[in-house]
């Protein structure tokens, strides 16, 4: 009996020891060894006349008001805030490239128009 006692004994306190082990693991994080400098942070790309600046939230119906022959406002997709560079602005030529790309998408309200903010 005794033998039975010791050997629970050492069971549970081996359950205990891998179940800290696991528990403790689950919660660190995976620290990444890479980093892409090219992230793209923000969603949306408005036009200002000679260049698209980035934006994080757009207001197409209010903003979008004066006439231009260049859409008003273009979303950045998954794959565009991966592979657009991160810079304070962009040219026609470049917003072109990007939407053949498949990075930026239209903006469902956008005309084409100036972003007046």
């Amino acid at each position: 009996m005794n033998l039975l006692k010791k050997i629970s004994g050492s069971f549970l306190l081996g359950l205990a020891v891998i179940g800290l082990a696991l528990g403790t693991s689950a919660f660190t994080e995976k620290q990444s060894t890479t980093e892409n400098n090219n992230a793209f942070a923000p969603t949306f790309l408005v036009n200002k006349g000679a260049q698209y600046e980035p934006r994080a939230t757009v207001n197409p119906i209010q903003n979008c008001q004066t006439s231009d022959p260049q859409l008003c406002v273009f979303e950045v997709t998954s794959s565009g805030s991966s592979n657009i560079p991160d810079q304070p602005a962009y040219t026609p030529a470049e917003m072109q490239d990007y939407e053949n790309q498949g990075w930026i998408t239209p903006h469902a309200d956008a005309d084409e128009a100036l972003y007046s903010n």
